[in-house]
């Protein structure tokens, strides 16, 4: 089975197959801009198929593709937004398998029609077989296939385009709404019994995409680092958008020995050079003091300037800063899939 299409129609039925798949809805741009990214992390000779002498041509060039090929494309931009563990296909699943558990396969019996086939039945065949007829019937698969079963089906396009799948997620998510909010709401609190203060699958993104970091939206900054004190064990409030620089969100916890714990949290959304300098630093430790919190944590896309790092550290535990880097280690707490 081919698939015959111009680019840009090869691109908008990517969007739509990993929006369904996922319930994260990509532009064509984002995703040519995950594929760009996933082609400078591997060769592309290590692909299942590589997109790389048709992505950048006129939208209206000729492609043509084989099912398999473009499977493997909707699954690489999958594995690209953090919304699976590897960028395998569904063979390479069952082939993993297979190697995994050896002698499974050979188990497997020999079916009555393998008779009338025109061709030799081998081991992996009928395992192949046995995972696909799985993932597209409603029975439970036997506990040693469940994991890749779920996995093949997660993966597989072939029940979406046949209108087999039924789809699990509620609704479809804008990627794009993790950059540009309109609506910044007001206050948004949470602990770990209630809903999430930011979409998980932007996490799960940029987890698999930490250079989008910068880019965040200054009020999914302020929800990503509430979230991070919810899953912490806090009890969070992300306070209503004020534009003052003030206290972005408070964090308490009940259950420290010494008693309550106040923290007190600045989001510092920065780019590219630009640096938290001492005066937000100073203004946080102010509010700190005055307002009798236990700590305060600023946390940036970014990094603290010298005179405002060496001002935390003179106050240790009072007033600490969570930079680029600590973010994204606490991002890749968050995630479904750390890397």
């Amino acid at each position: 089975m081919n698939l015959n299409s111009s680019v840009a129609g090869i691109q908008d039925s990517l969007t739509e197959l990993v929006g369904i798949k996922t319930g994260l809805a990509l532009t064509r741009n984002e995703l040519i801009r995950v594929l760009d990214r996933e082609l400078g992390r591997e060769s592309p000779d290590r692909w299942f198929y590589s997109p790389h002498s048709w992505l950048h041509s006129t939208p209206h060039e000729w492609v043509r593709l084989r099912a398999e090929e473009f499977e493997s494309l909707v699954i690489r931009v999958m594995y690209g937004i953090g919304a699976i563990p590897d960028p395998d296909t569904p063979m390479q699943l069952i082939r993993r398998f297979a190697m995994e558990s050896p002698g499974y396969a050979e188990s497997i019996p020999a079916g009555s029609d393998e008779e009338e086939a025109p061709f030799p039945v081998f081991p992996v065949m009928r395992l192949i077989w046995r995972v696909s007829e799985l993932a597209n019937s409603s029975d439970a698969p036997p506990p040693e296939l469940r994991a890749t079963v779920e996995e093949y089906r997660r993966r597989s396009i072939l029940s979406v385009m046949m209108g087999l799948e039924r789809i699990s997620w509620n609704g479809v998510t804008h990627l794009s709404e993790l950059f540009h909010l309109s609506h910044l709401g007001a206050t948004q609190s949470g602990n770990l019994e209630s809903t999430p203060l930011i979409d998980q699958r932007f996490i799960d993104y940029l987890n698999s995409q930490p250079a989008d970091l910068e880019r965040i939206h200054w009020r999914q900054f302020e929800y990503l680092v509430g979230e991070y004190f919810r899953r912490s064990g806090y009890q969070v409030t992300v306070t209503p958008p004020s534009g003052d620089g003030g206290i972005d969100a408070t964090a308490v916890r009940d259950d420290n020995a010494l008693g309550p714990e106040l923290v007190f949290v600045q989001a510092k959304r920065l780019a590219g050079s630009n640096q938290v300098g001492i005066d937000s630093v100073k203004a946080l430790w102010t509010d700190v003091n005055d307002q009798f919190a236990t700590r305060g944590v600023i946390a940036t896309t970014t990094v603290l300037a010298r005179g405002a790092r060496e001002f935390c550290e003179a106050r240790k535990y009072r007033i600490s800063a969570a930079e680029r880097d600590d973010v994204n280690s606490w991002i890749e707490r968050l995630a479904t899939y750390p890397k």
